[in-house]
């Protein structure tokens, strides 16, 4: 790592007083690149965040007893790409499938499910993920926090 990286800026911390360090990905080149490189770091708890997610991917080979999460999210903004919703569904598999938490933060703005392209306005995007109700075995108080938003000011994924 470089001399100058100082791990614990900008990190959530973890409920045992340790941090959380995320890598972002967000087509599978860079999940091949960036994750290797990620696992072989020395740090306790690592989340795995798909954002934008651009393309379907394989992360099955990086997913370990290190991994606290994935996180998956689609593109805001006017010219935001395309999310495929199967795209999602096959992250989830990959992370039951190694008992690995998984979280859909957000449809981005152009969602295609079911043959069908939605477009979601950045102020519904959190809450029509949410909707899906296709988070596996988290880990984190989000759901209750959420509620509260006590979360939004520490989260810096979207």
């Amino acid at each position: 790592m470089p001399s100058y990286w100082n791990p614990w800026h900008g990190c959530i911390k973890h409920s045992d007083g340790c941090k959380l360090i995320g890598c972002t990905v967000e087509n599978q080149a860079l999940a091949d690149y960036r994750l290797p490189i990620f696992n072989e770091l020395p740090i306790k708890h690592k989340v795995i965040i798909i954002a934008p997610m651009l393309e379907k991917m394989d992360i099955s080979a990086y997913l370990n007893e290190e991994i606290l999460e994935v996180a998956t999210s689609g593109e805001s903004g006017i010219e935001a790409r395309i999310l495929d919703y199967n795209w999602i569904l096959d992250i989830r598999r990959q992370c039951v499938e190694k008992d690995i938490p998984f979280c859909f933060h957000q449809t981005g703005a152009k969602l295609v499910k079911d043959d069908k392209l939605y477009r979601i306005h950045r102020y519904h995007q959190i809450s029509q993920a949410n909707k899906a109700n296709i988070n596996y075995k988290l880990r984190r108080d989000f759901e209750r926090d959420l509620k509260t938003e006590k979360i939004c000011s520490q989260l810096k994924f979207f």
